[in-house]
């Protein structure tokens, strides 16, 4: 959501919206958080035809059919924080998993 990354210093956000949606096609959240960069995982988790990850923090956002990539992800960034937004039936919209990039971290 944009209101969210709003509030958050540069990021990189991993998208994964299965072959529903990409990042860029809500174009609001990119107009009103020009500072975050967006990148789209259309590939497996691990394949090399995937963005790099460059920056300190990423948020990674899943939607409910790719949620089990997280697991993978996880792997990867461990220690990182999850939030799970609801839609008004109480049905998972997405999945954010913010974590320090292990890479980077100081």
């Amino acid at each position: 959501r944009a209101e969210y990354l709003q509030t958050q210093e540069y990021m990189q956000v991993a998208f994964f919206g299965g072959d529903r949606m990409g990042y860029y096609s809500i174009n609001s959240t990119a107009y009103l958080a020009p500072h975050i960069e967006g990148l789209d995982f259309w590939q497996p988790w691990g394949s090399a035809e995937n963005p790099p990850l460059t920056s300190e923090t990423v948020a990674f956002v899943f939607l409910p059919e790719v949620w089990d990539t997280l697991k993978l992800v996880r792997q990867d960034y461990p220690n990182g924080q999850l939030t799970i937004r609801m839609d008004n039936q109480g049905n998972p919209l997405y999945y954010l998993y913010q974590a320090e990039n292990p890479d980077l971290s100081k």
